[in-house]
């Protein structure tokens, strides 16, 4: 007997390997379901979660259900949904999506299982006809339930909420199922605290009114968000990161070593939220079975500043005599990683093992982003010293090092922060508007253009449509040249520009950028995602309003016999101050594009702030 599903699937590329005897057996594998926490018997420092497969059947899915141990820091990887063969992951089920405003407030949501609902009387967290589980009214695997506007809920297993929020790196949550937050009794326990925090430097003031982080070697800066709270709210997000551990070392029975743990785990800040989230819809689409988490808004609160360990934000290098001294010995990154990344829970990494680094699938940052300021050091202590080698690795691993000459490497597990992103063309107006109100002092005005309505600085901004070519003329031009004026080629509806005016230390720029067209690209692990066509950015200056739009002009007649490659009509520009700019992202941006629109007045000799 098969289950059916539904879901279609899209290919994915994957270059890592599991060490699965069950995933290694040349039949399709579908991760259903996580289960409950394991203790590693053979790696202590890299716990296991109990992970419950369906083998794929060319009609359906086993009704069997087949258990696989995976590392809690690899969660990542093996995502609900994720089907796998042969160690690798080949495809994943595409599931809705949906952004839901919840609140995360204390008492707002809840807990359940089916157990506990069964035991207590009370509803089930969803339907099991829409996604059955091996234990169906007696699994024990507990759930956080969000109120919806909708009248109904949003249902998501805790382990998914702590594989995807509770902050960017494997190694973040590896540490906080494996050792207790603190010990007041033993001063010299090892503990999450000394595991996850540098001590801040001597003699710097810590009183609150800015959160100060400082972040050991192995974790990553979307982390600090995290840490900040729970370093400073500790009567939430301390209590809360607390009961983790606590609920595992209670549940632990050294009698039956195998049996999965199963943990409640809940949100880590307080107050209005969003999650953007895949899964199925039931109760008539009023309740919502969120099994993967895209990503996700951050808390508001006090300004964090954020330093590190291994840091390199220094504005003068350190003295010859001092240089070469900073992290001597430490192990090198293996900056081309091998085709093959071959990742095991068995085995615990070499001391001095090389580092490679393991992407999980980027976490979006929905809304306003946290503010973080980063440590910059007026002069550098010392630099980069000698590292390591190390033996080279056949195989990598997540846990703490232990012995050497295993051949066992470490695996740097971390998700990418991204910004939530409206398209470029919103994007760069956004951004505009968000300087403005920076530096009000130095930018004056942002306003929108089109011929019909001069400059506007309110209400939504209008584009400029490209004329489509006459009949005479597109006869003689390829299709690709002849379809290009038009952003929906069956509607024929046309494409547009948006003009963007600047004014800024006394004078006006004018940056110009093509409406895209909307396209399914895929990522580097072959997951198809949603995207955009990509094109350049104009900028330029002009003398007078005349200029201005023989300039438009010019590029709205240009641009189409170019298939929109902006800098193949710098030459024959009317003005002379007018470039081309790229619209990439920088890790130090709030909003989308907001390097972008600093690239760009780069490009004209102008500097904000």
């Amino acid at each position: 007997m098969t289950i059916p599903f539904d879901h279609h699937f899209t290919k994915v590329n994957s270059s890592t390997r599991l060490d699965s005897k069950l995933l290694n057996n040349g039949k399709e594998w579908i991760a259903w379901w996580y289960v409950g926490i394991v203790k590693n018997k053979l790696a202590e420092t890299q716990p296991h979660v109990l992970v419950a497969f369906r083998e794929v059947l060319a009609d359906g899915l086993s009704e069997e259900v087949f258990h696989q141990k995976i590392q809690v820091t690899m969660l990542g990887q093996v995502k609900i949904g994720s089907v796998w063969k042969d160690g690798f992951c080949i495809k994943q089920a595409q599931f809705e999506h949906e952004i839901f405003d919840v609140d995360f407030t204390y008492r707002t949501w809840q807990t359940n299982s089916f157990k506990s609902a069964s035991a207590d009387k009370k509803p089930a967290p969803f339907i099991q006809s829409i996604y059955p589980l091996e234990y169906q009214s007696n699994d024990r695997t507990w759930l956080l339930e969000f109120s919806l506007s909708t009248g109904g809920k949003l249902v998501i297993p805790c382990l998914e909420y702590f594989a995807r929020c509770y902050g960017c790196s494997g190694e973040l949550k590896r540490v906080l199922v494996t050792y207790p937050w603190e010990d007041k009794v033993n001063i010299n326990a090892d503990t999450a605290l000394k595991r996850l925090y540098a001590p801040l430097d001597e003699g710097e003031v810590d009183d609150g009114s800015v959160w100060k982080v400082k972040l050991k070697q192995r974790l990553y800066n979307g982390d600090v968000i995290f840490l900040a709270h729970a370093k400073y709210d500790k009567a939430y997000t301390g209590a809360v990161i607390k009961q983790i551990y606590t609920s595992i070392f209670n549940q632990y029975d050294a009698s039956k070593p195998d049996r999965p743990i199963f943990t409640k785990i809940a949100p880590w800040f307080q107050g209005d939220a969003q999650l953007s989230v895949k899964g199925i819809w039931f109760d008539n689409r009023k309740s919502f079975l969120a099994l993967n988490i895209l990503g996700g808004s951050e808390p508001n609160g006090v300004l964090i500043e954020r330093d590190r360990t291994n840091t390199n934000k220094t504005n003068i290098p350190a003295d010859v005599a001092d240089a070469g001294k900073a992290w001597n010995g430490a192990p090198a990154r293996i900056l081309t990683p091998p085709q093959i990344i071959d990742l095991t829970g068995n085995l615990e990494p070499d001391h001095g093992a090389p580092i490679i680094e393991v992407q999980d699938p980027s976490y979006v940052i929905l809304g306003k982003p946290r503010e973080i300021k980063d440590v910059v050091r007026e002069k550098a202590k010392s630099s980069k010293g000698e590292l390591t080698n190390g033996a080279e690795a056949t195989v990598f691993a997540t846990g703490d090092a232990y012995s050497s000459e295993k051949d066992v490497g470490y695996a740097s597990i971390h998700a990418k922060n991204e910004l939530e992103s409206n398209g470029a063309l919103r994007d760069m107006w956004n951004a505009m508007l968000y300087f403005q109100q920076k530096y009000p002092k130095q930018i004056k005005s942002v306003e929108w253009f089109t011929f019909d309505n001069g400059y506007q600085d309110n209400g939504e901004p209008n584009l400029i449509a490209l004329n489509p070519f006459s009949k005479e003329t597109g006869k003689d031009l390829e299709g690709e040249i002849r379809n290009w004026p038009y952003f929906d080629t069956r509607s024929l509806q046309r494409r547009g520009i948006l003009v963007s005016r600047i004014g800024i230390d006394g004078q006006f720029v004018y940056i110009v950028e093509i409406q895209r067209r909307p396209r399914s690209v895929e990522n580097e692990d072959g997951i198809a995602y949603s995207s955009e066509e990509s094109y350049t950015g104009f900028i330029f200056k002009a003398e007078s309003q005349q200029e201005v739009e023989e300039v438009i002009k010019y590029f709205m007649n240009r641009i189409r016999y170019v298939k929109g490659i902006v800098k193949n009509l710098l030459r024959d520009c009317p003005v002379s101050m007018a470039s081309a700019f790229q619209h990439k992202s920088a890790g130090f941006e709030t909003i989308p594009c907001e390097a972008a629109v600093l690239n760009a007045l780069g490009k004209v000799n102008i500097t904000i702030g």
